[in-house]
């Protein structure tokens, strides 16, 4: 972990707040906590905040895609990694655009494609639930 207080503190409130605003699937919610896991290794954060900042770029996302998360379960791998891929990136827009300091962009860039890279590897490719 690297340079704590990297966020002004109205943007991780800001953040926390939004923990009740998308809903999850209890399968994509011990995801997210784990990609908010990995995440943390790189980055000082609360981590109600970063899961907060994970799930405002699942809500954004799904504004553009008008898409809900919870059909990303039942895509195919090469679909579920594109799409989240994207989320990926929404999340690394807005952890940029609130940054005290962007000096600590490769800091942030580096949390990001390492989540990312752990969802590929552990999620992507899991079995598709029958219903």
């Amino acid at each position: 972990m690297h340079n704590a207080n990297l966020f002004k503190a109205e943007d991780l409130i800001q953040a926390r707040e939004s923990l009740n605003r998308v809903s999850l699937l209890k399968e994509q919610r011990m995801i997210v906590d784990n990609l908010v896991r990995v995440a943390l290794k790189y980055i000082d954060i609360d981590e109600l905040a970063l899961r907060g900042f994970f799930l405002m770029a699942i809500q954004v996302w799904q504004k553009k895609r008008m898409i809900p998360i919870r059909e990303i379960r039942t895509m195919i791998p090469a679909a579920r990694e594109k799409y989240v891929s994207e989320m990926f990136d929404e999340l690394e827009r807005i952890l940029q655009k609130i940054l005290k300091d962007k000096s600590n962009i490769p800091l942030i860039k580096r949390a990001v494609e390492e989540s990312r890279q752990h969802y590929i590897k552990h999620y992507a490719s899991r079995p598709i639930p029958t219903q």
